[in-house]
């Protein structure tokens, strides 16, 4: 079963998890546009410093689109080219917010699968990553794990996966 991720659904959830980020650079660019209209003689100011907010947020959402939605990332391509044995044991280790355990999941079905993820509300308190968890339900399988203890034996995983999120 091949996972099938929507049209710009990274870009949109960098939008929907850091909508106030985007809110208050919006905000940002307003107050200066006003004050280059209440004060005409630092128009060339203010708009240079709402057209730089502006390239910074638009550079930013490229870039998400870039990695999250026009690559390949998502569908994991070099995991094909490992060996797989059916005795062998993976881990994918995750802060919270996966959209890679069931795609990994798929191309290793024979083989023992375990997920953590080593989210801690009191540490990690970042608003992005707590919508993004409550938008997007853990994987059944997921265990909470502290990150100075995984729970199991060493020496007895044969492929750790640890990927990158889109959070800020």
């Amino acid at each position: 079963m091949e996972v099938v991720r929507k049209p710009l659904q990274g870009t949109f959830n960098i939008l929907r998890f850091n909508w106030h980020f985007y809110v208050f650079a919006l905000a940002l660019i307003i107050c200066i546009l006003l004050t280059a209209i209440i004060i005409p003689s630092i128009l060339l100011y203010c708009l240079t410093i709402a057209g730089l907010i502006i390239l910074s947020l638009t550079t930013s959402l490229i870039t998400s689109w870039f990695i999250y939605d026009y690559s390949n990332l998502y569908t994991l391509p070099w995991l094909n080219q490992f060996q797989k044995n059916a005795t062998d044991l993976i881990i994918n280790i995750h802060a919270g917010f996966d959209e890679t355990s069931h795609i990994i999941e798929t191309k290793v079905p024979h083989c023992d699968f375990y997920i953590f993820d080593f989210y801690n509300p009191a540490k990690h308190t970042e608003l992005s990553i707590k919508r993004a968890r409550a938008a997007y339900p853990p994987h059944p399988d997921t265990q909470a794990i502290n990150t100075t203890k995984i729970p199991l034996k060493n020496h007895s995983v044969d492929k750790i996966f640890i990927l990158f999120q889109h959070m800020k």
